[in-house]
């Protein structure tokens, strides 16, 4: 979990560096506060798709067979 969340906040950095970079007027580019907003939505998924993965791997996302039967 730890590595999970400093993989994401590294993610969210390398975003905001991305949309300041293109606030630089001679690249030609917009910078766009909905385009980092989309950029952290989509870390934010990656977080839960890991989750449910490694929830999955671990067995915990099993139903016990008593609670399956009912």
């Amino acid at each position: 979990a730890r590595n999970a969340l400093t993989s994401a906040g590294i993610a969210a950095g390398y975003a905001a560096l991305d949309e300041g970079l293109q606030a630089i007027p001679f690249l030609h580019r917009v910078a766009a506060w909905e385009d980092f907003a989309f950029d952290l939505l989509g870390v934010g998924f990656g977080l839960v798709v890991l989750a449910a993965a490694s929830r999955l791997a671990s067995g915990q996302g099993k139903t016990s067979r008593v609670a399956a039967s009912r």
